[in-house]
């Protein structure tokens, strides 16, 4: 078959393998570059479930602190009692004269994420326990709160009702689903009655602490000095309240939860829901709020805690920053569960999309995939190393044939001539037969010639060479005679130049290596070199270096550059190029060039600028 063939099919196994090699890599990159995306998803949301829990521990307790505010704190003044009867009028604004009643917490109070408290009435009227009114601002200020704190809550109660209006706030509660908590009469009776023991002790001081009985002075010096005594007692009346409400909030569930239905208790006259985070206004104005609605018999009332959104965003932020760094918070007004979303109030987290502690873990596939392609590709140029081989053995073998065919079928023809007409007694001339036998003995020296270059060449591709150290000037003595007598029959003259430094030096190799080697240039040379008009052939040996050059140069036609690119490669020479040139199977100089390699050296091809061919052989001195 035809090597192209061959080379045909082996590319298309290399494409075919090269592609699956190509399919199996893509698959392995594209599921890594998947994992890796899993894990880094995977840790994003690690890292905003722990952003979220910062943000939600932080703002836990300010809500606890605001859901857990009793009712009547939403008052800047609320009787002593601690709580209002059920037709308590406007705002809880309408007291008896003569009647003790206490400052809420709130008044004066200034807390970063809180703004404002709020409480609107059934008819919609708004009102602060920040801002006392009439004769109760004057108890107010300057001892329990200060003009500036009264203003600033005027200004952001005026902002707050320009945003929102209890039909608005209202609305708002009705669709977010309530939880309220029930105090019956009997347990307000109870803190009722705990507040009026103090309020008894109270009485002979505050007997003439009745509303327009004394001066503002008077009246505010009064409430300093009893403040101090109310506010145990409000406070046990708080922890009371909220105990109460807690216990009936946790009966409800239950019941709730074991399909108990819930009645409304007749004698119950205070619901209080838990208050509950709110978007409220238009998203250009919109207030962030706690809201609850509190009804006490027929009464009902709207409080809400107006916070201040844009701190509590920067805190919240500034808490995950080191986490997050390009997180943003989005407020959210829809209900349901949706992914990033703080449980405390609703907002929505976007955690961005950097992560700095985030490293993209090395890929572990990358070694196996360069193992993978690393052996393939080997395997691929090992296979067509290993066909070339085969390709070139084969076309060697088939030129070796053809030339060798060539080469021993004109020496064998010689030998039948010749020996037929010695046999048969048809040379009698003395002259005649003595040249018969000279060409006999040429033509034997031929093939002699021709079997030890291709038996040494097959026992070269078996074993290697050992070297001795060898005399220059020995050497070349030692083999003069054959080089002389081989240049002699072609009719040139060998001259013989070394240098007087090399003289006493030796060289590393092996004698009849070297030997071969150059009978070998000398006899390329002397079949070549028989046209010239100059019929020296000169062996010379100089140093470059730590190499010893022996140099055989003749002064015939030279050798063409493309022929030789291929001067070195065996068995080169075709049978058509045998028969045009001189006789040889191109074995030679290849056999040449192993030989010197494995002594260390190196054979090459020169061109001189004068003419002629050399051929120079190095060899290491010892």
């Amino acid at each position: 078959m035809n090597a192209r063939w061959w080379w045909l099919g082996y590319a298309v196994a290399v494409a075919v393998v090269l592609s699956a090699m190509g399919w199996f890599t893509a698959t392995v990159c594209t599921g890594q570059a998947a994992e890796r995306r899993a894990e880094r998803a995977a840790f994003a949301d690690d890292t905003a479930r722990l952003a979220l829990w910062r943000m939600d521990s932080r703002l836990a307790t300010v809500i606890a602190r605001e859901a857990g505010r009793p009712y009547l704190a939403y008052n800047a003044f609320y009787p002593a009692a601690g709580a209002l009867d059920a037709g308590g009028g406007k705002g809880y604004g309408n007291f008896k004269q003569g009647e003790v009643v206490v400052p809420s917490p709130l008044l004066g109070l200034e807390t970063e994420e809180v703004l404002l408290h709020v409480q609107f009435a059934a008819d919609g009227v708004a009102t602060s326990p920040q801002i006392p009114i009439g004769e109760l601002r004057q108890a107010a200020v300057p001892s329990l709160c200060s003009a500036v704190q009264v203003t600033t809550a005027t200004d952001r109660l005026s902002a707050f009702t320009h945003r929102v209006s209890r039909k608005h706030l209202d609305a708002a509660l009705l669709a977010e689903p309530a939880v309220l908590s029930e105090v019956t009469t009997e347990r307000i009776a109870l803190v009722r009655g705990a507040a009026d023991n103090v309020a008894n002790q109270q009485a002979q001081l505050l007997s003439s602490n009745t509303f327009g009985s004394r001066s503002g002075k008077e009246q505010m010096a009064r409430n300093n000095s009893v403040q101090s005594m109310t506010s145990k007692t409000q406070e046990e009346a708080n922890r009371q309240e909220i105990q109460q409400q807690d216990y009936n909030l946790i009966f409800n569930d239950a019941a709730r939860l074991n399909g108990i239905p819930v009645k409304p208790d007749p004698t119950t006259t205070l619901h209080a829901e838990i208050m509950r985070p709110l978007w409220l206004g238009d998203d250009a104005e919109r207030v962030l709020v706690l809201a609850r609605r509190v009804r006490v018999g027929t009464g009902d009332w709207l409080q809400a805690c107006w916070l201040d959104w844009p701190l509590i965003r920067q805190q919240l932020l500034g808490s995950i920053r080191d986490l997050l760094p390009e997180a943003d918070l989005v407020p959210v007004t829809t209900n349901g569960a949706q992914p990033h979303r703080l449980a405390t109030l609703p907002l929505l987290l976007n955690p961005g999309t950097a992560l700095p502690d985030w490293e993209d873990p090395p890929p572990t596939s990358s070694l196996p995939l360069i193992g993978a392609w690393t052996g393939v590709i080997a395997a691929l140029v090992a296979g067509g190393v290993l066909l070339g081989g085969a390709l070139a053995l084969s076309e060697r073998r088939g030129a070796f044939v053809s030339a060798v065919t060539h080469e021993l079928r004109t020496p064998l023809t010689t030998f039948r001539l010749y020996t037929d007409l010695l046999a048969e007694g048809h040379v009698i001339d003395e002259a005649e037969r003595q040249r018969c036998l000279n060409t006999l003995r040429s033509e034997a020296e031929r093939l002699g010639h021709l079997v030890e270059n291709v038996l040494g060449y097959a026992r070269l591709e078996r074993a290697s060479l050992p070297t001795t150290a060898l005399g220059i000037a020995v050497l070349i003595d030692a083999m003069h005679s054959r080089l002389t007598e081989r240049a002699q029959r072609a009719g040139l003259e060998l001259v013989v130049d070394i240098a007087a430094d090399l003289r006493p030096l030796a060289i590393r190799g092996e004698a009849q290596a070297v030997e071969r080697i150059l009978v070998n240039l000398v006899d390329n040379a002397c079949k070549y070199a028989t046209t010239a008009s100059d019929r020296r052939l000169h062996l010379t040996v100089t140093r470059h270096g730590a190499l010893a050059a022996f140099s055989v140069r003749d002064h015939g036609p030279g050798i063409a550059a493309d022929l030789r690119r291929r001067l070195f490669t065996p068995f080169a020479k075709s049978a058509a190029e045998a028969a045009t040139t001189a006789p040889g199977i191109g074995l030679g100089l290849a056999l040449s060039r192993r030989l010197a390699r494995q002594l260390g050296g190196d054979l090459r091809c020169d061109a001189p600028a004068d003419g002629g061919a050399a051929f120079v052989l190095e060899l290491p001195i010892a």
